[in-house]
C-alpha cells in the first residue's frame, strides 16, 4: 500500500481530530496530517498558498457533515467551483456519525464524494478507504 503524502481531516471535534490523528499515525499511511474545524476553515486551507506559491494539496480529504460555520455539504457545495489547481487529485470521504439514509443518499449524489463512512474511524475502515484510492 501506498503511503499518502497528506490527509486533512474536516471535523468540529478536536476529540475525534486528535484520536483520527493518533490512528492514522499508528498506521503510518501519512506523511502529514492536517486538520480543520469546519467546511469554512477547510476552504481557507485549500485555497492558501504555502510561501513557494504551491495549494495545499492533500490526497484524502476525512470529512464530517454536521459542523457549525460550514456544514460538510456546504464545503462540497463550494468546493465544486475552486480552480482545478486548488482540487488537484484529492479524495474526499464522508466520514460522519449520521446514519440518516437521507444523509447516505444526498453524500452519494456529489461527484467528489467518493465514500461514506460512519465514525468511528477504525484501522479496519481506513483500509478500506485506502483501498478505495
Amino acid at each position: 500500500m501506498k503511503k499518502l503524502e497528506e490527509i486533512l481531516l474536516v471535523d468540529d471535534s478536536e476529540g475525534t481530530n486528535d484520536l483520527n490523528t493518533l490512528l492514522l499515525t499508528e498506521m503510518g499511511v501519512v506523511n502529514k496530517i492536517s486538520t480543520a474545524l469546519n467546511g469554512k476553515l477547510a476552504l481557507d486551507y485549500l485555497t492558501a498558498k504555502d510561501d513557494e506559491g504551491n495549494y495545499p494539496n492533500p490526497d484524502l480529504i476525512l470529512l464530517d457533515i454536521n459542523m457549525p460555520v460550514m456544514d460538510g455539504y456546504q464545503f462540497l457545495d463550494a468546493y465544486k467551483n475552486l480552480d482545478e489547481e486548488m482540487k488537484a487529485d484529492k479524495i474526499i470521504v464522508m466520514l460522519t456519525t449520521s446514519i440518516n439514509e437521507i444523509d447516505i443518499e444526498k453524500a452519494k449524489a456529489y461527484g467528489y464524494a467518493k465514500g461514506y463512512h460512519f465514525k468511528p474511524l477504525d484501522e479496519d475502515k481506513m483500509q478500506k478507504i485506502l483501498e478505495g484510492i
